[in-house]
Formats: structure tokens, C-alpha cells, sequence
């Protein structure tokens, strides 16, 4: 029997046996923005719709911390507000292709009272990210500002949904965004994120709808069902591989199907489906 095959089936045994427990996806809070948006660094009680926070625990070349996002949107625009346990760097990446690659990435510091957000496109699985200026594209971040406190670093920033420029990922209201996050220690950009990193996904809210969304025939209903049951079962697997052997490339896969899994289940969600439990 090949050794993919044996390993998958040992995952799928210690799945039903119960051994595995369940990571769980970050909470979503929603309430009403009715707060007026500010570029200040200062992220207001009623400024932002939605909120999560993302855990990057500590491991081998990284300390660990937490990037706690905060959004809205209306038709035109996204408002974000990133606030990252970090004294350097944070940054947010949306849509990878594989890993980085092809992720359109804001990186943004502050520096005394002077923020620097810059929009930059990953080329590379592991980089590099350049501004999109030195790619021939644009710089579409309309407004930011942003905050420093005690081993905290603010930026809030808005931006077109489809900016136009071939280097930003187009979104629409009600979209799933996945996106990838980091932090660094240092404002010093040319370095290597150190504190921590992770992935996750963002779902824009819908606004008002111009038309209603088309029911899912039982083949369809059915095929979503199992791919989110497949995804749990690889990162399962993977998370298993990770505590027997400690090697963080089983950690950043358990991640990546995790981040799967989260995107499966924003679709489920969005038809009314229930996942299988346990």
C-alpha cells in the first residue's frame, strides 16, 4: 500500500475515533457602523461592521501575537483597520494564489506620528513584494493613518472594491475574501516577518442586492458538503502530523486547509447548509 494512502487512513481513523480535536475558526462579531469612519489610528466603538481577531501562535522564528482586523464597505469602497501586536511592521495580503504568490499585500508601520502604508503585489510563493508603482501599477490606497502604543501598531486605510489596476484584487459586497497576515518586530520593511503569521478569510457585507441568490441544485448542495468534509479531513490529518512530528511545514499545511475549509463554510453558510458534525 503506498505511504500517502496508509497516512491518509490513519488519519481518517484517528478522525472518527475522536482523537483529533477540532481547531476553531476565529469569531466574527457584527453590529452596526454607525460610527463616522476615521483615518486616525484610532478604531472607534460603532466605526467598523465586522471584527475578528487572528491567532499566529509562537514557533520555531517567530514570538507569536495576534492581528485583530476590523472592516466595512458599501458599494465602492473597503474601509480596514489592522491592529497587530507588534511595536514594526503588520500586513495583510488578499486572494494568494499558492502561499504569497500573486497576493495583492498592504504593509504599513508607524514611525513617531507618522504612518507609511504601502500597496504593494507579491510575485513569488515566499516573495518578493514590491510597490505596485516599481510594477507599473498604481498606488490605490485613498486614505490611512495610523497609531503606535506600548507593543501595539494601528493603520486604518480605505480603498476602491476594484481599483482598476491589475495588481489589486477586484472584490464585490458580499465576497469571501481569503487573506494571508504577518508581523514583524521591525519597521523596517526590507526584513523578514518574525512575530507571527497566518491566514483567514474576510466576508465583505452584502449591501443591497440587485438581484437574489440562485438556489443550489442537490448535486451542488451535496458537492459543497463534501468538500468541505474532505478539507476537514486532510487538515485533521495534518494537524495529527504535526504533534506526532513537530515540523511546521505540517503546520502551514494544517493552516492552508484550515483556510479551505473557512472558505467552503462561507459558501454553507451563505445557502443556509449545515456541515456534518463531529
Amino acid at each position: 500500500m503506498k505511504p500517502i494512502l496508509v497516512a491518509l487512513l490513519l488519519g481518517l481513523l484517528l478522525l472518527s475515533s475522536g482523537c483529533i480535536q477540532p481547531k476553531e475558526a476565529p469569531v466574527v462579531t457584527e453590529k452596526a457602523a454607525t460610527g463616522e469612519w476615521k483615518a486616525d489610528g484610532v478604531v472607534g466603538e460603532s466605526e467598523y461592521s465586522r471584527n475578528m481577531v487572528l491567532q499566529g501562535p509562537a514557533r520555531q522564528g517567530y514570538s507569536g501575537g495576534e492581528m485583530e482586523i476590523s472592516w466595512k464597505n458599501d458599494q465602492e469602497y473597503l474601509y480596514l483597520a489592522l491592529n497587530g501586536s507588534t511595536d514594526g511592521w503588520l500586513a495583510i495580503g488578499f486572494e494568494p494564489l499558492e502561499w504569497m504568490k500573486n497576493a495583492d499585500i498592504i504593509l504599513a508601520f508607524v514611525q513617531g506620528s507618522k504612518a507609511t502604508v504601502l500597496d504593494e503585489y507579491c510575485m513569488g510563493n515566499y516573495g518578493p513584494h514590491i510597490e505596485d508603482t516599481m510594477l507599473g501599477g498604481t498606488n490605490d490606497i485613498t486614505e490611512f493613518g495610523g497609531s503606535k502604543g506600548p507593543g501595539r501598531t494601528v493603520i486604518e486605510l480605505k480603498r476602491k472594491l476594484d481599483t482598476g489596476d491589475k495588481f489589486d484584487k477586484s472584490f464585490s459586497p458580499g465576497q469571501a475574501i481569503s487573506i494571508i497576515w504577518a508581523l514583524s518586530n521591525s519597521p523596517d520593511n526590507s526584513l523578514k516577518h518574525n512575530v507571527a503569521f497566518g491566514e483567514g478569510i474576510m466576508t465583505l457585507t452584502k449591501e443591497t442586492m440587485t438581484s437574489p441568490v440562485a438556489a443550489l441544485t442537490v448535486r451542488e448542495m451535496q458537492g459543497m458538503l463534501f468538500i468541505w468534509e474532505e478539507e476537514k479531513a486532510a487538515r485533521d490529518l495534518y494537524t495529527t502530523l504535526y504533534e506526532k512530528n513537530n515540523l511546521s511545514i505540517f503546520m502551514n499545511l494544517m493552516r492552508s486547509e484550515q483556510s479551505h475549509m473557512d472558505q467552503a463554510k462561507a459558501i454553507i453558510d451563505k445557502y443556509g447548509l449545515s456541515p456534518p458534525q463531529g
